[in-house]
């Protein structure tokens, strides 16, 4: 298509999955866990197995498509079908959704805290209907960074984030993991650690705590635990971003689509906590290779006081609050970072794979980017663990240069 084959050869090569430094002590222990408490099919698939296989997995073992409420699929047999899923992992599953093949819900948990990201061209502006038209040059920025970014599911009851971010009666119980972590170890005790709060039990909640919303008649919204995870998903972008940035020799503009702010949410004032959530990441982030944040089609008009087109306190960051397209042009002298609301059961693209061009974001994605074998494991070597990349205040470095940073800290 008339691009440079060394560029292209560059793009394949930039791709790499990348996880909050804080994500890795959490997938241990669920190793850990499982490897001690869990059934006859989670003991056989993670014997033996270690954190960068179990990253490998969490890529690989995907649907082609997973969408819907009643998760609809495209296996990577061709096969399709709907719901099933909840079994994966248990004694009651049935081929061909087996924990071999696929992931367990347990584990999309997991793999929604996982990002990739590469350098792209870009074939048009990017607009939710673009349908991969090529776009008139000069129109849009023809190449920049894309990353993958998955955020929190808070339509499906009891699994998921809903664990988390959602209180409820019949689920916020002692029996399920919630309120003390003393007695019988449970997966939930673990997440109460990622989150460093006590997932309450039902009966401790009053509608006067203004860490909780309540949001319909049964369920309350845990403020803390959304926003938390919220500004993982938010340091994660701006350390790709600074990384990149450096790499480039320029500054970042950031693209910051919502992520779950669309049939994933589940109260419309998440739109403000999730803005909020970037704040926080801001405030306590390095950003000195970060020029713009756009937050783009997101239902809001300032970030902690802040408006559009104003500086961020304490940073050199402008902020804007736009209905920009994701390759719309950016200033001279900067890089375009875009990110897309991706899934952590699909592969890049999800309902891209069965023709729905124009209906999604990752869709949209798909159709104007290199996403569908740029970030696909099946496609390209470099999207696997052993190139698992680590996000921190650093930007991002290699799995085994972090191990190898952390242990000598240790001596």
């Amino acid at each position: 298509n008339g691009k440079e084959a060394q560029k292209l050869v560059q793009h394949i090569n930039s791709a790499r999955p990348v996880l909050h430094h804080r994500c890795l002590p959490l997938l241990a222990a669920f190793l850990e866990h499982k490897k001690k408490h869990g059934t006859t099919p989670e003991k056989s698939v993670y014997e033996g197995m270690g954190l960068v296989e179990l990253v490998d997995r969490l890529l690989r073992k995907r649907p082609v498509t997973f969408f819907g409420r009643d998760d609809q699929y495209l296996l990577r047999n061709k096969s399709r079908g709907k719901g099933g899923f909840e079994k994966i992992g248990s004694d009651q599953e049935i081929l061909p959704l087996c924990l071999r093949d696929y992931l367990s819900y347990d584990e999309m948990k997991l793999s929604a805290l996982l990002s990739v990201s590469s350098q792209s061209f870009f074939v048009n502006n990017g607009s939710r209907t673009n349908k991969g038209i090529p776009g008139n040059p000069g129109s849009f920025q023809e190449e920049g960074v894309i990353v993958g970014i998955v955020g929190a599911r808070l339509k499906k009851k009891g699994y998921m984030e809903w664990q988390d971010c959602i209180v409820s009666e019949d689920q916020n119980t002692v029996q399920h993991g919630y309120g003390s972590v003393e007695g019988a170890p449970r997966l939930q005790h673990l997440w109460s650690h990622m989150w460093k709060v006590t997932l309450p039990e039902w009966k401790t909640v009053s509608g006067q705590d203004e860490n909780i919303l309540k949001f319909s008649k049964q369920n309350y919204l845990n403020i803390p635990v959304y926003k938390a995870r919220m500004q993982l998903a938010a340091e994660t972008l701006l350390a790709e971003a600074k990384s990149q940035a450096m790499s480039a020799g320029l500054k970042a503009y950031i693209h910051v689509v919502g992520l779950g702010l669309g049939v994933w949410r589940a109260c419309h004032q998440q739109d403000d906590i999730f803005v909020d959530a970037w704040g926080a990441a801001l405030h306590c982030f390095d950003t000195s290779h970060i020029a713009h944040v756009d937050f783009s089609w997101i239902d809001v008009n300032s970030c902690r006081g802040v408006c559009d087109g104003e500086l961020f306190p304490g940073t050199n960051v402008m902020l804007h609050f736009s209905k920009r397209s994701l390759h719309d042009p950016v200033p001279p002298g900067t890089l375009l970072v875009t990110s897309y609301a991706w899934d952590g059961n699909s592969l890049p693209g999800n309902e891209f794979w069965i023709g729905k061009l124009a209906s999604t974001g990752d869709g949209a994605a798909a159709c104007s980017t290199g996403v569908t074998e740029l970030h696909n494991t099946h496609i390209n070597a470099n999207v696997c663990g052993n190139n698992l990349h680590v996000a921190g205040p650093w930007g991002v470095m290699h799995v085994g240069e972090y191990c190898s940073r952390a242990l000598s800290r240790m001596h």
